[in-house]
């Protein structure tokens, strides 16, 4: 079963109930030091993060778990006008999010990137 961390202080359950139904183990943290921690005890395949949590410059909890798990693949999300919102999701490009996600949006949307990074669920 694929594993999903989600970090996100105000989406994770929303997330979570989309996600499960699917197939998919979800784990949640609130911010990036928790989901570090998450990462390093029980990895998952993939991180959903919400970029407005993390946090900028070099101490960014999504650039760490990039470095240190390089094979992870993250997919960002963002509110469009939020502030630092186009460096946020270039930040997150350039460090190597497979996707960006902009809100609001659709479980549809959601399940299409998620199932675009892990391939189909037995």
């Amino acid at each position: 079963m694929a594993r999903i961390l989600v970090v996100d202080e105000g989406r994770r359950l929303g997330l979570r109930e989309m996600l499960e139904p699917h197939g998919y183990q979800v784990a949640e943290a609130a911010d990036g030091e928790e989901a570090m921690r998450l990462q390093d005890g029980d990895p998952a395949d993939l991180v959903i993060a919400d970029l407005a949590g993390l946090g900028n410059g070099e101490r960014n909890p999504l650039r760490e778990l990039m470095r240190k798990y390089p094979l992870l693949k993250v997919i960002a999300v963002s509110r469009e006008g939020a502030a630092g919102f186009f460096d946020g999701l270039e930040t997150s490009r350039s460090l190597g999010a497979v996707a960006t996600i902009t809100e609001p949006f659709s479980e549809h949307e959601v399940l299409f990137h998620v199932r675009a990074c892990l391939g189909p669920l037995d």
